[in-house]
């Protein structure tokens, strides 16, 4: 039986939430563990709701349609957004619903 994965130094747990504060420091908002996704962001009159992600030693990144719904869902009246950090780049992905006479 070994250690669990949130006691290992560089868990990917650890990195995902030392990214997580170093995106509030960014965009000048906070984030605790118990709010959906990882952080509430308010700017002028819109509001976001932000899941962080970051690719370590991967060399791609895939975004699956429930992690999509999921954020919208949890959203609410909230703009949903993905912030993916993968290499020299950050990717900032807003969430909209498509209108079903969009092509």
């Amino acid at each position: 039986m070994g250690i669990p994965k949130y006691l290992i130094p560089d868990s990917p747990q650890k990195k995902g939430r030392k990214q997580e504060k170093k995106a509030m420091q960014t965009i000048n908002s906070g984030g605790v563990w118990f709010d959906p996704a990882d952080l509430n962001v308010t700017e002028a009159t819109e509001k976001y709701l932000v899941d962080v992600k970051k690719v370590v030693t991967q060399k791609g990144y895939i975004l699956f349609l429930k992690d999509i719904e999921k954020l919208h869902r949890q959203a609410g009246i909230k703009t949903p957004v993905f912030l993916i950090y993968i290499g020299d780049y950050v990717v900032k992905a807003i969430v909209q619903r498509r209108i079903k006479n969009e092509l």
